[in-house]
């Protein structure tokens, strides 16, 4: 069995104390593809969103419905735009997520519109694999024209979708605009009340009235997201970690050095700030990392405290403050401000006076009774002895 001890001091990390507690669904859970590449939770319905290799997940707290794309293909990018509406990239294809008359939501196809305002703006990855009359050919051309779409972005006058050489921008009444692009765009991040994408050749651009412009700060920042700073200025979630920008003439500097050097041998994939300041990062390898509001390490997730992998491809935070992950494996969420902690499978439980000492997969705690917090006592765990 697994043993849920008593309520954390707030300066005890379960880096020490413990693995937060978590929730993890596999595949055969919710019955799709065990990949996953995006998360985000309807601020409306409250409902959980995941892109799958399969199409669409949708949780409502209690099951799990896959939505297949129109075209059968896998979902990528994921952003709800400020009117509620649901907007999905996938490979060669765009779909919004709609009511039907049973109010489930279905796919609908928009990758037409798409194709027919890129025009001559896409380039052609090769002829078309020939299709019958059943729509496949079609469905291939699209694909190929388009190839994975994985990068999109909510603002206030509605979505902005990554595809070749261009920006797709679809504005709250429907409107389609193109804005031409032709970079090696990295993520796209809202910050000084412009959306700015990252051209990975020349630095960070702002999309202003339909144009491309160069923007401050003027360096290689790839950014997952951004909030004003305390002290003025703003605080980027980059690839090299939480970084502070004071301003129009000011370079961007590391919040904690040791941190910038962490990033030089891992690489983040995606990142979320939390209500109180603190940043959450997602990893290739090392599962969550967690910052404090100035920039310091905190703590780490892994594979040692629960996840079922230590990749993790997309977050984001729910109404209660929950971290939700899309990671390879299926889809987990996290509560790191659970007061309690799983320290593994408890072997023996002893009373030595008036502390209670706990044997487990994770080393010796004791605690004084009758109500105090456990800590550690021993490393390694003896083994049990009847």
């Amino acid at each position: 069995m697994w043993v849920a001890l008593l309520p954390l001091k707030a300066a005890e990390s379960p880096r020490t104390t413990g693995s937060p507690f978590l929730h993890a669904w596999r595949s055969e859970d919710y019955g799709a593809s065990p990949v996953n590449w995006r998360v985000e939770q309807h601020r409306t319905t409250g409902y959980i969103y995941a892109t799958n290799n399969l199409g669409m997940l949708e949780f409502d707290g209690t099951a799990w419905r896959l939505i297949p794309l129109p075209h059968g293909g896998a979902a990528r990018a994921l952003v709800i735009d400020p009117a509620g509406t649901i907007w999905v990239d996938g490979v060669g294809e765009v779909a919004t997520l709609v009511p039907t008359t049973t109010l489930e939501l279905q796919a609908v196809d928009q990758t037409a519109r798409v194709l027919a305002a890129l025009g001559n703006n896409l380039r052609t990855a090769g002829p078309a694999a020939d299709g019958g009359d059943d729509g496949t050919a079609d469905a291939t051309n699209a694909a190929s024209r388009l190839g994975s779409l994985n990068r999109a972005a909510t603002t206030s006058e509605g979505v902005v979708l990554r595809v070749p050489d261009a920006l797709a921008q679809f504005s709250l009444t429907g409107e389609l605009r193109i804005i031409p692009a032709k970079l090696r765009a990295g993520q796209l991040w809202w910050m000084d009340r412009a959306l700015h994408v990252e051209e990975l050749t020349r630095g960070p651009r702002r999309i202003d009235e339909g144009r491309l412009l160069p923007a401050e700060p003027d360096a290689r920042i790839n950014a997952f997201a951004a909030q004003p700073d305390p002290h003025g200025g703003w605080r980027l979630f980059s690839t090299r970690g939480p970084i502070r920008w004071a301003g129009s003439g000011h370079a961007p500097v590391a919040l904690e050095e040791d941190v910038e050097s962490m990033f030089r041998d891992e690489q983040p994939t995606c990142a979320v700030f939390l209500a109180d300041g603190r940043s959450v990062y997602g990893t290739t390898r090392s599962g969550l990392v967690v910052f404090d509001r100035d920039g310091k390490f905190d703590r780490r997730v892994d594979r040692r405290q629960g996840l079922p992998g230590n990749r993790v491809n997309g977050l984001c935070v729910d109404r209660e403050g929950g971290v939700w992950l899309a990671t390879p494996t299926g889809v987990v969420r996290v509560q790191l401000d659970s007061p309690f902690a799983a320290h593994g499978e408890a072997r023996q439980f002893a009373r030595v006076g008036d502390r209670l000492c706990v044997t487990h997969g994770e080393g010796l705690r004791g605690a004084w009774m009758p109500m105090d917090n456990f800590s550690l006592l021993a490393d390694s765990a003896p083994a049990a002895t009847t």
